[in-house]
Protein backbone atom coordinates (compact mmCIF):
# COMPACT_ATOMS: atom_id res chain seq x y z
CA UNK A 1 0.00 0.00 0.00
CA UNK A 2 1.72 3.44 -1.15
CA UNK A 3 1.61 6.27 1.89
CA UNK A 4 -0.83 8.16 0.04
CA UNK A 5 -3.56 5.53 0.67
CA UNK A 6 -2.29 5.29 4.29
CA UNK A 7 -1.91 8.57 4.84
CA UNK A 8 -5.80 8.92 3.68
CA UNK A 9 -7.09 5.99 4.87
CA UNK A 10 -5.92 7.54 8.98
CA UNK A 11 -6.26 10.67 8.03
CA UNK A 12 -10.34 9.37 7.77
CA UNK A 13 -10.47 7.34 10.52
CA UNK A 14 -9.53 10.07 12.85
CA UNK A 15 -11.90 12.49 11.75
CA UNK A 16 -14.46 9.87 12.32
CA UNK A 17 -13.54 10.09 15.68
CA UNK A 18 -14.23 13.59 15.29
CA UNK A 19 -17.97 14.07 14.03
CA UNK A 20 -19.83 16.73 14.90
CA UNK A 21 -19.47 17.25 18.78
CA UNK A 22 -21.22 19.71 21.30
CA UNK A 23 -20.31 21.36 24.80
CA UNK A 24 -22.21 19.20 27.60
CA UNK A 25 -24.03 21.26 29.82
CA UNK A 26 -23.62 19.84 33.50
CA UNK A 27 -25.81 21.37 36.49
CA UNK A 28 -25.08 24.74 34.25
CA UNK A 29 -27.82 27.03 32.72
CA UNK A 30 -24.64 29.10 31.17
CA UNK A 31 -22.81 27.72 28.07
CA UNK A 32 -20.49 28.86 25.40
CA UNK A 33 -20.63 27.21 22.24
CA UNK A 34 -16.69 27.00 20.31
CA UNK A 35 -15.43 25.76 17.33
CA UNK A 36 -13.08 22.25 18.05
CA UNK A 37 -10.67 21.54 15.89
CA UNK A 38 -10.38 18.45 14.06
CA UNK A 39 -7.55 17.29 16.34
CA UNK A 40 -9.85 17.25 19.21
CA UNK A 41 -10.99 13.73 20.36
CA UNK A 42 -13.23 14.42 23.88
CA UNK A 43 -16.38 13.67 22.83
CA UNK A 44 -18.26 12.82 20.24
CA UNK A 45 -21.49 14.03 19.26
CA UNK A 46 -22.83 11.31 17.29
CA UNK A 47 -20.82 7.91 18.04
CA UNK A 48 -21.14 6.21 14.86
CA UNK A 49 -23.30 3.37 14.34
CA UNK A 50 -22.79 0.05 13.56
CA UNK A 51 -21.34 -0.39 10.00
CA UNK A 52 -21.23 -3.37 7.91
CA UNK A 53 -18.23 -5.52 8.49
CA UNK A 54 -14.80 -6.23 6.01
CA UNK A 55 -15.50 -9.60 4.67
CA UNK A 56 -13.44 -11.44 2.71
CA UNK A 57 -9.86 -10.70 1.82
CA UNK A 58 -9.93 -12.25 -2.03
CA UNK A 59 -9.31 -10.55 -5.11
CA UNK A 60 -9.99 -11.74 -8.66
CA UNK A 61 -7.94 -11.66 -11.73
CA UNK A 62 -8.53 -8.71 -14.01
CA UNK A 63 -11.67 -10.05 -16.28
CA UNK A 64 -11.76 -9.47 -19.95
CA UNK A 65 -14.56 -7.42 -21.86
CA UNK A 66 -16.99 -8.28 -24.71
CA UNK A 67 -20.14 -7.05 -26.61
CA UNK A 68 -22.74 -9.49 -27.50
CA UNK A 69 -26.08 -8.17 -28.88
CA UNK A 70 -25.95 -5.02 -26.43
CA UNK A 71 -24.59 -6.93 -23.58
CA UNK A 72 -21.55 -6.50 -22.00
CA UNK A 73 -19.95 -9.41 -20.45
CA UNK A 74 -16.88 -9.05 -18.20
CA UNK A 75 -15.86 -13.26 -18.74
CA UNK A 76 -16.98 -15.84 -20.85
CA UNK A 77 -17.22 -18.93 -18.54
CA UNK A 78 -14.18 -20.30 -20.93
CA UNK A 79 -12.26 -17.94 -18.76
CA UNK A 80 -12.96 -18.13 -15.31
CA UNK A 81 -11.42 -15.62 -13.05
CA UNK A 82 -9.47 -16.71 -10.36
CA UNK A 83 -8.85 -15.98 -6.76
CA UNK A 84 -5.97 -13.86 -4.88
CA UNK A 85 -4.44 -13.60 -2.09
CA UNK A 86 -4.68 -9.62 -1.86
CA UNK A 87 -6.83 -7.86 0.76
CA UNK A 88 -10.13 -6.38 -0.02
CA UNK A 89 -9.09 -2.81 -0.27
CA UNK A 90 -12.08 -1.63 -1.48
CA UNK A 91 -13.75 -3.15 0.76
CA UNK A 92 -12.14 -1.46 3.26
CA UNK A 93 -11.78 2.32 1.84
CA UNK A 94 -15.83 1.83 1.77
CA UNK A 95 -15.82 1.39 5.43
CA UNK A 96 -14.03 4.16 6.52
CA UNK A 97 -16.38 6.27 4.28
CA UNK A 98 -19.06 5.04 6.42
CA UNK A 99 -16.86 5.84 9.13
CA UNK A 100 -16.73 9.31 8.65
CA UNK A 101 -19.98 10.51 7.66
CA UNK A 102 -22.55 8.50 9.53
CA UNK A 103 -25.60 6.92 9.53
CA UNK A 104 -27.46 9.56 7.50
CA UNK A 105 -29.68 9.19 4.08
CA UNK A 106 -27.96 12.43 2.24
CA UNK A 107 -25.00 13.93 3.51
CA UNK A 108 -24.09 17.27 1.96
CA UNK A 109 -22.51 20.90 2.51
CA UNK A 110 -26.03 22.17 1.07
CA UNK A 111 -29.17 20.42 1.17
CA UNK A 112 -32.70 21.79 -0.67
CA UNK A 113 -35.63 19.43 0.42
CA UNK A 114 -37.96 20.34 -1.63
CA UNK A 115 -40.35 17.74 -1.81
CA UNK A 116 -41.14 14.94 0.56
CA UNK A 117 -38.00 13.46 1.77
CA UNK A 118 -38.24 10.06 3.43
CA UNK A 119 -34.93 10.16 4.81
CA UNK A 120 -32.75 11.66 7.30
CA UNK A 121 -30.08 14.44 6.50
CA UNK A 122 -26.65 15.64 7.71
CA UNK A 123 -25.65 19.26 6.13
CA UNK A 124 -23.99 22.30 7.03
CA UNK A 125 -27.07 24.54 5.10
CA UNK A 126 -30.44 22.75 4.82
CA UNK A 127 -33.11 24.61 3.50
CA UNK A 128 -36.96 23.80 3.64
CA UNK A 129 -39.13 24.14 0.84
CA UNK A 130 -42.79 24.34 1.93
CA UNK A 131 -44.10 21.92 4.40
CA UNK A 132 -42.49 19.06 3.84
CA UNK A 133 -41.47 16.04 5.85
CA UNK A 134 -38.03 14.85 6.56
CA UNK A 135 -37.07 11.89 8.58
CA UNK A 136 -36.88 7.86 7.61
CA UNK A 137 -39.98 5.68 7.35
CA UNK A 138 -40.45 2.51 8.94
CA UNK A 139 -41.63 1.17 5.48
CA UNK A 140 -37.68 0.99 3.97
CA UNK A 141 -35.92 1.50 7.75
CA UNK A 142 -35.38 -1.20 10.45
CA UNK A 143 -33.59 2.02 12.67
CA UNK A 144 -34.95 2.87 16.16
CA UNK A 145 -34.34 6.21 15.97
CA UNK A 146 -32.10 8.68 13.88
CA UNK A 147 -30.74 12.25 13.96
CA UNK A 148 -31.14 15.18 11.46
CA UNK A 149 -28.62 17.79 11.68
CA UNK A 150 -28.85 21.45 10.26
CA UNK A 151 -25.42 22.87 10.67
CA UNK A 152 -27.25 26.57 9.41
CA UNK A 153 -30.70 27.43 8.03
CA UNK A 154 -32.55 30.22 6.41
CA UNK A 155 -34.52 32.55 9.16
CA UNK A 156 -38.10 31.35 9.67
CA UNK A 157 -37.40 28.05 8.37
CA UNK A 158 -40.34 24.84 9.69
CA UNK A 159 -38.92 21.36 10.00
CA UNK A 160 -41.72 18.68 10.20
CA UNK A 161 -39.86 15.08 11.48
CA UNK A 162 -42.93 13.42 12.96
CA UNK A 163 -44.39 11.41 9.90
CA UNK A 164 -46.82 8.48 11.19
CA UNK A 165 -45.11 5.71 10.15
CA UNK A 166 -41.60 7.79 10.76
CA UNK A 167 -38.42 6.23 12.54
CA UNK A 168 -38.22 8.49 16.01
CA UNK A 169 -35.29 11.54 15.07
CA UNK A 170 -33.64 13.90 17.02
CA UNK A 171 -32.97 17.24 15.28
CA UNK A 172 -29.63 19.19 16.48
CA UNK A 173 -28.83 22.70 15.18
CA UNK A 174 -25.51 23.70 14.90
CA UNK A 175 -23.97 26.50 16.88
CA UNK A 176 -21.16 28.56 15.49
CA UNK A 177 -18.38 30.71 18.25
CA UNK A 178 -20.01 33.16 20.26
CA UNK A 179 -24.29 31.87 19.31
CA UNK A 180 -26.61 32.13 22.06
CA UNK A 181 -29.73 30.14 21.85
CA UNK A 182 -33.21 29.46 23.18
CA UNK A 183 -35.89 26.53 22.70
CA UNK A 184 -39.39 27.73 23.75
CA UNK A 185 -41.60 24.17 23.74
CA UNK A 186 -45.35 25.20 22.42
CA UNK A 187 -48.59 23.65 23.93
CA UNK A 188 -48.89 21.11 21.33
CA UNK A 189 -45.19 20.16 21.15
CA UNK A 190 -43.66 21.73 18.50
CA UNK A 191 -40.09 23.64 19.67
CA UNK A 192 -39.07 26.83 18.04
CA UNK A 193 -35.24 27.00 18.65
CA UNK A 194 -34.07 30.57 18.18
CA UNK A 195 -29.97 31.56 17.97
CA UNK A 196 -28.56 34.67 17.99
CA UNK A 197 -25.40 34.97 16.70
CA UNK A 198 -22.28 37.23 18.22
CA UNK A 199 -23.51 39.93 16.82
CA UNK A 200 -26.83 40.47 17.77
CA UNK A 201 -28.82 38.89 14.67
CA UNK A 202 -31.60 36.40 15.07
CA UNK A 203 -32.99 33.86 13.45
CA UNK A 204 -35.30 31.18 14.27
CA UNK A 205 -36.91 27.56 13.29
CA UNK A 206 -39.75 25.79 14.16
CA UNK A 207 -39.19 21.84 14.92
CA UNK A 208 -42.19 19.71 14.82
CA UNK A 209 -40.70 16.32 16.23
CA UNK A 210 -43.33 14.27 18.49
CA UNK A 211 -41.06 11.51 20.20
CA UNK A 212 -37.58 12.86 19.22
CA UNK A 213 -35.20 15.67 20.87
CA UNK A 214 -34.51 18.72 19.95
CA UNK A 215 -30.89 20.14 21.00
CA UNK A 216 -28.44 23.39 19.97
CA UNK A 217 -24.93 22.04 19.62
CA UNK A 218 -21.46 23.52 19.35
CA UNK A 219 -20.07 22.45 15.46
CA UNK A 220 -17.43 20.33 15.75
CA UNK A 221 -16.52 19.61 12.18
CA UNK A 222 -18.29 20.72 9.40
CA UNK A 223 -19.89 18.68 6.96
CA UNK A 224 -17.47 20.73 4.09
CA UNK A 225 -14.54 19.38 6.09
CA UNK A 226 -15.91 15.83 5.96
CA UNK A 227 -16.81 15.73 2.19
CA UNK A 228 -12.73 16.60 1.29
CA UNK A 229 -11.56 13.24 3.72
CA UNK A 230 -14.49 11.41 1.49
CA UNK A 231 -12.80 13.20 -1.58
CA UNK A 232 -9.66 11.40 -0.70
CA UNK A 233 -11.06 8.25 -0.27
CA UNK A 234 -13.31 7.81 -3.15
CA UNK A 235 -10.24 8.79 -5.41
CA UNK A 236 -8.82 5.83 -3.75
CA UNK A 237 -11.76 3.73 -4.80
CA UNK A 238 -10.99 5.09 -8.36
CA UNK A 239 -7.47 3.84 -8.24
CA UNK A 240 -8.53 0.32 -7.06
CA UNK A 241 -10.82 0.03 -10.49
CA UNK A 242 -7.01 -0.94 -12.05
CA UNK A 243 -6.53 -3.73 -9.18
CA UNK A 244 -7.51 -7.06 -9.74
CA UNK A 245 -10.95 -7.15 -8.74
CA UNK A 246 -12.25 -5.11 -11.76
CA UNK A 247 -14.04 -5.09 -14.45
CA UNK A 248 -13.04 -2.56 -17.16
CA UNK A 249 -15.49 -1.41 -19.46
CA UNK A 250 -17.69 1.16 -20.80
CA UNK A 251 -21.09 1.09 -20.31
CA UNK A 252 -22.99 2.01 -23.56
CA UNK A 253 -24.91 0.27 -26.41
CA UNK A 254 -24.06 0.73 -29.55
CA UNK A 255 -27.23 -0.54 -30.67
CA UNK A 256 -29.61 0.68 -29.06
CA UNK A 257 -30.21 -2.51 -26.61
CA UNK A 258 -30.27 -2.81 -22.85
CA UNK A 259 -27.16 -3.15 -20.97
CA UNK A 260 -25.84 -5.44 -18.10
CA UNK A 261 -23.07 -5.32 -15.82
CA UNK A 262 -22.53 -8.59 -14.26
CA UNK A 263 -20.25 -8.61 -11.04
CA UNK A 264 -20.55 -12.47 -10.15
CA UNK A 265 -18.01 -13.55 -12.98
CA UNK A 266 -15.35 -12.24 -10.07
CA UNK A 267 -15.00 -13.57 -7.17
CA UNK A 268 -14.21 -10.76 -5.03
CA UNK A 269 -16.55 -9.58 -2.14
CA UNK A 270 -15.91 -6.15 -3.73
CA UNK A 271 -16.17 -5.62 -7.70
CA UNK A 272 -15.04 -2.51 -9.85
CA UNK A 273 -16.67 -1.55 -13.31
CA UNK A 274 -15.20 1.58 -14.95
CA UNK A 275 -17.64 3.55 -16.79
CA UNK A 276 -17.33 7.18 -18.89
CA UNK A 277 -19.55 9.12 -20.60
CA UNK A 278 -22.59 11.10 -19.78
CA UNK A 279 -25.28 8.41 -18.60
CA UNK A 280 -24.85 4.79 -17.10
CA UNK A 281 -26.59 3.31 -19.11
CA UNK A 282 -27.16 4.83 -23.27
CA UNK A 283 -30.37 3.50 -22.95
CA UNK A 284 -32.51 4.55 -20.81
CA UNK A 285 -34.56 1.74 -19.65
CA UNK A 286 -35.32 0.80 -15.77
CA UNK A 287 -37.40 -2.80 -17.05
CA UNK A 288 -34.56 -4.34 -18.70
CA UNK A 289 -31.03 -2.72 -17.52
CA UNK A 290 -29.63 -4.97 -15.27
CA UNK A 291 -26.68 -5.23 -12.40
CA UNK A 292 -25.80 -8.39 -11.34
CA UNK A 293 -24.34 -9.47 -8.24
CA UNK A 294 -24.15 -12.06 -5.75
CA UNK A 295 -25.79 -11.78 -2.60
CA UNK A 296 -22.95 -10.80 -0.21
CA UNK A 297 -21.28 -8.49 -3.28
CA UNK A 298 -20.56 -4.94 -2.93
CA UNK A 299 -20.07 -3.38 -6.80
CA UNK A 300 -18.49 -0.52 -7.09
CA UNK A 301 -19.02 1.65 -10.16
CA UNK A 302 -16.18 4.04 -10.96
CA UNK A 303 -18.18 6.76 -13.10
CA UNK A 304 -15.97 10.04 -15.32
CA UNK A 305 -17.87 11.39 -17.34
CA UNK A 306 -16.25 12.05 -20.64
CA UNK A 307 -16.15 16.11 -21.61
CA UNK A 308 -16.31 15.13 -25.40
CA UNK A 309 -19.64 13.61 -24.60
CA UNK A 310 -20.69 16.39 -22.49
CA UNK A 311 -19.84 19.84 -23.95
CA UNK A 312 -18.30 22.42 -21.77
CA UNK A 313 -16.09 21.02 -19.00
CA UNK A 314 -15.53 22.58 -15.72
CA UNK A 315 -12.13 22.87 -13.81
CA UNK A 316 -11.03 19.13 -13.26
CA UNK A 317 -11.83 18.71 -17.08
CA UNK A 318 -14.88 16.54 -16.33
CA UNK A 319 -18.13 16.76 -18.36
CA UNK A 320 -20.80 19.24 -16.59
CA UNK A 321 -23.78 16.54 -16.67
CA UNK A 322 -23.48 12.73 -15.86
CA UNK A 323 -27.43 10.90 -15.62
CA UNK A 324 -27.97 8.01 -13.52
CA UNK A 325 -30.38 5.86 -14.76
CA UNK A 326 -32.74 3.11 -14.09
CA UNK A 327 -32.14 -0.70 -14.23
CA UNK A 328 -33.02 -4.03 -12.39
CA UNK A 329 -31.68 -5.90 -9.93
CA UNK A 330 -31.02 -9.20 -10.11
CA UNK A 331 -29.35 -11.04 -7.05
CA UNK A 332 -28.25 -14.57 -7.37
CA UNK A 333 -27.52 -16.75 -3.59
CA UNK A 334 -26.13 -20.39 -3.61
CA UNK A 335 -28.85 -22.53 -1.48
CA UNK A 336 -27.34 -25.99 -0.20
CA UNK A 337 -30.44 -28.03 0.79
CA UNK A 338 -28.88 -31.52 2.03
CA UNK A 339 -27.02 -32.46 -1.09
CA UNK A 340 -28.57 -30.85 -3.12
CA UNK A 341 -27.05 -27.16 -4.37
CA UNK A 342 -29.48 -24.69 -5.93
CA UNK A 343 -29.17 -21.34 -7.55
CA UNK A 344 -31.97 -18.67 -6.20
CA UNK A 345 -32.24 -15.78 -8.53
CA UNK A 346 -34.00 -12.56 -7.41
CA UNK A 347 -34.95 -9.82 -9.78
CA UNK A 348 -35.98 -6.67 -8.54
CA UNK A 349 -36.65 -2.96 -9.88
CA UNK A 350 -35.60 -0.19 -8.23
CA UNK A 351 -39.05 1.32 -8.16
CA UNK A 352 -39.89 -1.48 -5.78
CA UNK A 353 -38.52 0.69 -2.87
CA UNK A 354 -39.09 -1.59 0.01
CA UNK A 355 -37.21 -4.81 -1.57
CA UNK A 356 -34.59 -1.86 -3.22
CA UNK A 357 -33.41 -0.81 -0.57
CA UNK A 358 -32.07 -3.88 1.11
CA UNK A 359 -29.60 -3.78 -1.53
CA UNK A 360 -28.70 0.38 -2.03
CA UNK A 361 -25.50 -0.03 0.36
CA UNK A 362 -24.25 -3.18 -2.27
CA UNK A 363 -24.34 -0.76 -5.86
CA UNK A 364 -22.16 2.03 -5.20
CA UNK A 365 -21.76 4.79 -7.90
CA UNK A 366 -18.30 7.05 -7.08
CA UNK A 367 -17.56 9.83 -8.89
CA UNK A 368 -14.04 10.70 -7.24
CA UNK A 369 -13.38 14.75 -7.47
CA UNK A 370 -16.10 15.28 -10.41
CA UNK A 371 -17.78 18.57 -9.53
CA UNK A 372 -20.46 18.48 -12.12
CA UNK A 373 -24.06 17.84 -11.98
CA UNK A 374 -25.44 14.33 -11.31
CA UNK A 375 -29.56 13.43 -12.99
CA UNK A 376 -31.35 10.78 -11.64
CA UNK A 377 -34.42 10.80 -14.08
CA UNK A 378 -35.38 7.18 -13.45
CA UNK A 379 -35.72 5.45 -9.84
CA UNK A 380 -32.38 3.78 -8.77
CA UNK A 381 -31.35 2.22 -5.28
CA UNK A 382 -27.09 2.74 -4.95
CA UNK A 383 -25.22 4.47 -2.23
CA UNK A 384 -24.01 7.39 -4.43
CA UNK A 385 -20.38 9.18 -3.51
CA UNK A 386 -19.77 12.21 -5.18
CA UNK A 387 -18.11 15.38 -2.67
CA UNK A 388 -17.77 17.77 -5.33
CA UNK A 389 -21.17 17.27 -7.29
CA UNK A 390 -24.22 18.88 -7.54
CA UNK A 391 -26.59 15.91 -6.77
CA UNK A 392 -30.85 16.35 -8.47
CA UNK A 393 -33.41 13.56 -7.61
CA UNK A 394 -36.29 13.83 -9.98
CA UNK A 395 -37.58 10.15 -9.61
CA UNK A 396 -37.68 8.67 -5.76
CA UNK A 397 -34.81 6.51 -5.26
CA UNK A 398 -33.44 4.45 -2.24
CA UNK A 399 -30.03 4.92 -0.75
CA UNK A 400 -27.62 6.90 0.80
CA UNK A 401 -26.19 10.23 -1.16
CA UNK A 402 -22.85 11.64 -0.39
CA UNK A 403 -22.25 15.21 -2.52
CA UNK A 404 -21.82 18.42 -2.33
CA UNK A 405 -24.95 19.93 -3.25
CA UNK A 406 -28.77 18.19 -2.59
CA UNK A 407 -32.10 18.86 -3.85
CA UNK A 408 -35.07 16.97 -4.73
CA UNK A 409 -37.51 19.27 -6.82
CA UNK A 410 -39.37 15.90 -8.43
CA UNK A 411 -38.51 12.65 -6.48
CA UNK A 412 -38.52 11.71 -2.49
CA UNK A 413 -35.66 10.16 -1.21
CA UNK A 414 -35.55 6.50 0.55
CA UNK A 415 -33.34 5.34 3.23
CA UNK A 416 -32.86 2.25 4.52
CA UNK A 417 -30.54 3.03 7.25
CA UNK A 418 -27.73 0.69 8.90
CA UNK A 419 -29.49 -0.17 12.44
CA UNK A 420 -26.74 0.02 15.67
CA UNK A 421 -26.37 -3.19 17.58
CA UNK A 422 -28.04 -1.97 20.82
CA UNK A 423 -27.82 1.76 20.66
CA UNK A 424 -30.17 4.14 19.33
CA UNK A 425 -29.04 7.98 18.34
CA UNK A 426 -30.40 9.20 21.62
CA UNK A 427 -27.54 7.31 23.53
CA UNK A 428 -25.15 8.81 20.91
CA UNK A 429 -24.54 12.39 23.06
CA UNK A 430 -23.68 12.90 26.73
CA UNK A 431 -26.33 12.55 29.20
CA UNK A 432 -26.46 16.28 30.15
CA UNK A 433 -27.30 17.05 26.25
CA UNK A 434 -30.07 13.96 25.71
CA UNK A 435 -31.89 15.14 28.78
CA UNK A 436 -35.82 16.36 27.60
CA UNK A 437 -36.27 20.35 26.61
CA UNK A 438 -37.98 22.01 29.57
CA UNK A 439 -40.58 24.41 28.44
CA UNK A 440 -38.88 28.41 27.55
CA UNK A 441 -35.84 26.62 28.21
CA UNK A 442 -32.90 30.07 27.81
CA UNK A 443 -29.43 29.25 27.40
CA UNK A 444 -26.96 32.54 27.12
CA UNK A 445 -23.11 32.38 26.38
CA UNK A 446 -20.36 32.94 28.90
CA UNK A 447 -16.71 31.92 28.23
CA UNK A 448 -15.85 31.97 31.91
CA UNK A 449 -18.49 29.65 32.97
CA UNK A 450 -18.07 26.80 29.89
CA UNK A 451 -17.75 23.08 29.84
CA UNK A 452 -16.61 20.65 27.63
CA UNK A 453 -18.05 17.18 27.06
CA UNK A 454 -15.14 15.92 28.17
CA UNK A 455 -15.43 17.23 31.71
Amino acid sequence: MNKKKVDSILKAATMAGVALGASAIVDADVVYAEELGSESTDSELYKQQSMTEATSDSLAEESGTDMVSGTLYSASESNPIAGSEKGDEGTKILQTIEDTIGNYGVVAENAQIKADFESNVKGDLVKFDGNQTVGSSKKYSDSESEVIYIGDFKPNEYVQANRADGVPTDVVIGLKEGDTYTITVEADGQKIVTVTDKNGKEKSIKINNNGGDVRCEATKQTVASELGTVTELSEELMEQGNKDNSIKVDVYDKQNQYTKIDATVVKSDTVFVEVSGGKLFEKIDNAHNQIVLNKDQTLVVNITPDNSKNGNGNENGNGNSFELSGYVIVVKETVQNGDETKENVTEIRCDDFKKAAEYASKIVFNFGDYSGVIQVHQSIAATVIAPKASYTVHASSSGQVIVKEFQNPGGEQHYCGKPSEGQSSSESTSESTSKSISESTSKSISESTSKSTSE
